[in-house]
């Protein structure tokens, strides 16, 4: 979930997270001198892990699946 979006409990209603979601947000606030740097920084990593792990599956087409997963989430159909 961290490589696409942060936890927002303050949310007065729900929001999307879809495949084209990355947490820029993280990487930009990683930086930061917060008591949340640790979480961030995690946030960052996954976020930028799962931007190049996409890049290199489009620029070299193995022979196999790569799947990535947001356990946390309710899946709602559109």
């Amino acid at each position: 979930m961290f490589a696409a979006t942060l936890p927002r409990p303050d949310l007065e209603q729900a929001f999307i997270v879809d495949q084209t979601m990355y947490n820029d947000e993280a990487l930009k606030d990683a930086e930061s001198d917060t008591p949340m740097k640790g979480i961030l920084v995690y946030a960052a990593a996954k976020s930028e892990t799962e931007k190049a792990m996409w890049k290199w599956m489009g620029e070299h087409k193995p022979g196999f699946v790569m799947n990535t997963i947001v356990s946390n989430a309710k899946w709602t159909e559109r």
